[in-house]
This record gives structure tokens, C-alpha cells and sequence, in this order.
């Protein structure tokens, strides 16, 4: 037996902020492209996005909200320290008693999710998962000079997929790899507030403790060998070659990262898909907000081979093979 995607939807907030493009090769925001992004308004968090995308999925798959088994929710911005966005957003959709928890996978936030979701439909213990992820960026990056470079990339939004069992077809989720390493964990932290860090304190935001940091450097390297790593691995895992895959999804915080390397792999960069120059760096939730437009487009047919890949924080990286 197979899990199945039936269903995808997305939402970006109506507020859209357009970045200026750099000249400077030294900008991280010229490097990307990034030139579009969406804020959510004021008090909004991410089970609100969130809801928007899962019901947008819950429509395209024919279902509805009650009839869904459980909730797993890629996220690193919640809505609050505690409790997990999940069981917010399972109360937003009118649903009690079923499992509903948050990943904190940061970039492979959706992939982690969506190789639980995987593994619970394949062994019968949920019948109907709804994957999100959802982001809400802008609450976690200062908008001034002194962080210009991140905030200018980062955007809010959400992507959801309902994931079903197939039991007799050849159509699903062939294969997922999930990977980290904590040594590089500081490359790309937001240090409090934390049980490690401490609680947050005027100091800690004068001195930016609470805002996202990266060690650029450190990230492209160890992006560059990580997704090739990933992309050897699916390969590997469903005896597939380059030739074989119809479209290639990356988050958007690789997409230079992963350009290059379709680039040098001979991939056409039409089979190539990041939402990174529309959206910005949805973090979690690009993979699944790219994947609703280039089905909503018509972009995907049915037996298309699909491979999605990540890298990001924590070190985390991960990898889904799929045959729509």
C-alpha cells in the first residue's frame, strides 16, 4: 500500500512587500532574487494561515475537515512558545480528539511532516492525514538596516496536501529520506528565548539574541553537499536516473544552491520549480505553496515522477520521491 496526495492547497497573505533588487554580489538578497513576499497583518500567527491552505487542500481533495485522522504541522514560528500550533489549528477546523502535533524541522519542516504522514497511512494507523506548513517570517526578523539582508528575503505563508491510502495503485509517495546534523547547529539559530538561552529580556532584543542569524558560508557548503547527497539518495532509492524525473521542487532557501546543481546535472530549467522570486523564503512551507501552483497550473500529470528536496537549519535536509 501507497499514501497518496489527493489534495493541495496554499495561502499567502494579501499583504505583498516587493524588495528592491541588489547590485551588490555581496547582498544575500541579490544572490537569491528575491523580489516579491507576502507579511500577514498584525496578530496574525501561523495556524491562521495555516487554516486557509488546509481548507483550500481539503476542498481540492473532495473532503472535509471531519473527516481527517490527524494533523502534523511544519513549523518553526508558531503561534505560541506552548501549545503546538497543530491542536490551534485542529480547533480552527472545528475538530476534537484527534491527533494534531507540530514538527520543528525548520526548512525540511514539510518533508519531515510529510514522511510521518507517509509512514502512519502505510502502516494503517490514519486513513487521512492532513500535512501544513506554515510560516510567518515576519515576526522573527527586524526590518531595519541592521538585519536588511534578512528581511528582504524572508516572507509568511502556508501550503497543505491531504495525504490519503492507496491501496492497490502504483501512484503515491514511492520513497522519503530525512537527515540532520546538530554540529552546525549556531550556522542558522535564533538563540532566545529558549530553555538553553533563557527567557527573553530587553537586553537579549537590544542586542538581537532574538532575531534569526546565519553563518552564510557554512550553509552554502554544507547545502551544496547535502541536497547532491539527497538527490543521489532518491535516485538510488527507486532506481531512478535525471532523466527519469518530470519536475524537481526545492525550498526556496535552496534555490541558488540547487539551480546550479540541475544546471550541472543537465537538468531543463523548466523541470526545475521554486517559488523563491514570487514569494520569498517561506521557509517550511515553499516546498508545499510551489507544489499547489504547478498543480493548480496544470503543470503535473497524472504518473509524473516527482522528486522534492530541502536543506536548511539545524542541519536538517530531507527528500520525498513521489508518482503523481
Amino acid at each position: 500500500m501507497l499514501a497518496r496526495i489527493v489534495g493541495t492547497g496554499r495561502y499567502l497573505p494579501g499583504r505583498s512587500i516587493v524588495a528592491f533588487e541588489s547590485e551588490s554580489p555581496e547582498d544575500p538578497a541579490g544572490r537569491t532574487g528575491a523580489i516579491g513576499r507576502h507579511f500577514v497583518p498584525p496578530c496574525e500567527g501561523a495556524s491562521d494561515v495555516a487554516m486557509v491552505a488546509s481548507r483550500a487542500a481539503l476542498d481540492a481533495a473532495g473532503i472535509g475537515a471531519h473527516q481527517l485522522d490527524c494533523i502534523v504541522f511544519g513549523t518553526q514560528t508558531s503561534d505560541y512558545y506552548s501549545p503546538a500550533s497543530g491542536c490551534v489549528l485542529a480547533a480552527k477546523l472545528g475538530l476534537v480528539g484527534i491527533p494534531a502535533f507540530d514538527v520543528h524541522s525548520q526548512c525540511a519542516g514539510f518533508l519531515y511532516a510529510l514522511a510521518i504522514a507517509d509512514h502512519f497511512v502505510r502502516l494503517g494507523t490514519y486513513a487521512r492525514v492532513l500535512v501544513v506548513a506554515a510560516e510567518v517570517m515576519s515576526s522573527y526578523i527586524e526590518k531595519s538596516s541592521g538585519e536588511r539582508d534578512a528581511s528582504m528575503v524572508f516572507g509568511d505563508g502556508a501550503g497543505a496536501v491531504i495525504v490519503v491510502a492507496e491501496p492497490n495503485g502504483r501512484r503515491g509517495i514511492l520513497a522519503t529520506g530525512l537527515h540532520s546534523d546538530g554540529r552546525f547547529a549556531r550556522s542558522a539559530m535564533i538563540e532566545v528565548p529558549g530553555s538553553a538561552g533563557g527567557p527573553l529580556t530587553v537586553e537579549d532584543i537590544q542586542n538581537g539574541r532574538h532575531l534569526a542569524v546565519f553563518d552564510r558560508k557554512r550553509l552554502r557548503v554544507e547545502g551544496r553537499r547535502r541536497l547532491s547527497e539527497s538527490l543521489r539518495e532518491a535516485f538510488a532509492s527507486c532506481g531512478l536516473s535525471v532523466r527519469d524525473v518530470a519536475h524537481f521542487f526545492f525550498n526556496a532557501g535552496s534555490t541558488p544552491i540547487a539551480t546550479r546543481i540541475c544546471h550541472r546535472w543537465g537538468v531543463p530549467a523548466d523541470r526545475v520549480h521554486s517559488d523563491l522570486a514570487e514569494h520569498g523564503n517561506t521557509r517550511a512551507a515553499s516546498l508545499p505553496i510551489c507544489l499547489d501552483e504547478m498543480v493548480r497550473r496544470g503543470r503535473i500529470a497524472p504518473e509524473d515522477i516527482v522528486v522534492l528536496a530541502s536543506f536548511g537549519s539545524g542541519l536538517t535536509w530531507a527528500w520525498a520521491v513521489i508518482r503523481w
